[in-house]
């Protein structure tokens, strides 16, 4: 780690000189592998709500979407209380 707060800087009498100390990186190479895998979400009403009025989204699409979730929520709620 090179600490500069103590490292005279760019406008001392020395850099203006020409006698600037000599900063050597180093990057090493490291090969990494990318595996696929299998990923998976949900979508929700409020998702697909989110969605459409964050990137002002007025398609048949969504609107399709968003009432078949909401079928399925009315569904899943109604089942659990015996309906």
């Amino acid at each position: 780690m090179l600490d500069i707060s103590s490292h005279e800087g760019f406008d001392s009498p020395q850099a203006s000189r020409g006698n600037m100390e000599e900063l050597k990186i180093k990057f090493d190479k490291k090969e990494i592998e990318a595996k696929p895998r299998k990923l998976s979400s949900t979508l929700s009403i409020d998702t697909v709500q989110d969605i459409t009025a964050f990137h002002d989204i007025d398609s048949i699409w969504f609107k399709r979407i968003e009432q078949e979730l909401f079928d399925k929520e009315m569904s899943e709620k109604l089942d659990a209380l015996g309906f």
